[in-house]
């Protein structure tokens, strides 16, 4: 929802929400149904029947309530709050699991699980993107192109490793697993795209570092994050690193993964003066 295409912006958060509803919908129906009837038929129409409710409700929650994005980013208390039915649903796959109940309950509860809280997280990314934009409004003193770290190769590899094992264990008719190992997979690819190492070709923004008046925000294509300058107590230039000391909640860039690293500093003590302290 960061994109400076509003439109796609919107879209973004939109779909995230529906997706977000339609799962915790979807589980609940699909749950409900499968102790009612042992027939996997029943369980795929009530997992499909909530997902379509709940994703219609999801779209109009996101229209109607404009602020629900800058609520849930406000802090990570809010933000960790979408993971709640993550822990009612595995509860209940552990319960499933343990006591000999209707098989199919249990797993489609695993599987509602995994499905929020990887939409959840999503929807996580782009709400405290959202909020960062509604409190840091003024223009960068600075922006510096930046590179994020990590390896594609590595995520693909990770994925692809994730879906083979998915694969092998559905064929030993072990569902459980082959569901956490599709999760795992799907978290890789995602992190892909929210930490901006893959960037789709319709992303308005590039990954950058922008120095504001009030803090450091770091800029993805699809999220944001923002530092306080209230929250950094002081600001270094190291060792090939720049840090941002925040006790323990350091934040920490590699200089080669920065474009103008010297400007960058000098931004900052423009912006917080006396926060940087010399280079060593």
């Amino acid at each position: 929802m960061v994109d400076t295409d509003p439109s796609s912006a919107r879209a973004d958060w939109r779909l995230a929400v529906s997706a977000y509803v339609g799962a915790l919908a979807g589980g609940m129906g699909g749950v409900v149904a499968s102790i009612r009837s042992p027939a996997v038929v029943a369980a795929v129409l009530g997992c499909a029947i909530g997902f379509a409710i709940g994703g219609s409700v999801g779209v109009h929650l996101a229209d109607r309530i404009d602020e629900l994005a800058v609520r849930i980013g406000r802090n990570r208390r809010r933000r960790w709050s979408l993971g709640l039915p993550v822990v009612a649903f595995a509860a209940l796959w552990l319960r499933s699991a343990t006591a000999n109940a209707i098989r199919w309950s249990g797993e489609i509860a695993l599987g509602a699980a995994v499905a929020l809280l990887l939409v959840g997280w999503v929807v996580a990314a782009l709400a405290r993107a959202v909020y960062v934009t509604a409190t840091v409004p003024d223009e960068p003193i600075l922006t510096v192109p930046w590179e994020p770290p990590g390896s594609v190769t590595a995520d693909l590899a990770l994925v692809g490793i994730g879906l083979f094992v998915a694969a092998a264990n559905t064929v030993d008719g072990d569902r459980s697993i082959a569901i956490l190992s599709v999760g795992f997979a799907v978290s890789r690819a995602i992190a892909s795209v929210i930490e901006a190492r893959v960037v789709p070709l319709r992303a308005a923004t590039s990954p950058e570092i922008r120095v504001h008046d009030a803090g450091l925000v770091v800029q993805r294509p699809f999220t944001r994050s923002f530092v306080p300058w209230d929250d950094v107590r002081h600001v270094r230039l190291k060792d090939g690193e720049l840090v941002l000391d925040r006790g323990i909640r350091d934040v920490r860039f590699d200089r080669d993964e920065l474009g103008d690293p010297d400007g960058l500093v000098a931004s900052i003590e423009r912006a917080s003066p006396g926060t940087v302290l010399p280079a060593g």
